[in-house]
């Protein structure tokens, strides 16, 4: 799995750049949020639990319920993007685990690939 995508206008997309925009882009936050809800299987999806060890969508433990049920709120908003979710909600997706990654942060493996995708289109 790549680690590092170097877009075409010269900017170097890595763990700490995909985290550092997350914590102060709330559209890129949603975005992620959502990009990684539609990483799970169908059925994680309805059931709001991670069933599979895959490497893809939430990680179990109560975070799946959690992060599926903002993903989906996200979806059904019809506020503008970047509004879909109240401070509160950003402040704990952007919130930091016992070892200093933030809890959407961690995720950043599934969204390089995003990065690297939209770059190209």
């Amino acid at each position: 799995m790549k680690t590092v995508y170097n877009d075409s206008q010269g900017r170097r997309w890595d763990r700490d750049a995909i985290i550092s925009l997350l914590d102060r882009n709330d559209i890129a936050l949603e975005r992620a949020l959502v990009l990684v809800f539609r990483n799970q299987t169908e059925d994680e999806q309805n059931i709001e639990e991670t069933t599979q060890r895959n490497g893809k969508g939430f990680v179990g433990g109560g975070e799946a319920e959690f992060m599926t049920s903002l993903a989906k709120q996200c979806l059904q908003s019809q506020r503008p993007a970047g509004q879909r979710l109240s401070p509160k909600q950003q402040a704990a997706l952007r919130a930091e685990n016992g070892r200093g990654v933030p809890k959407l942060g961690k995720y950043w493996k599934q969204i390089l690939p995003e990065i690297e995708r939209q770059d190209q289109a």
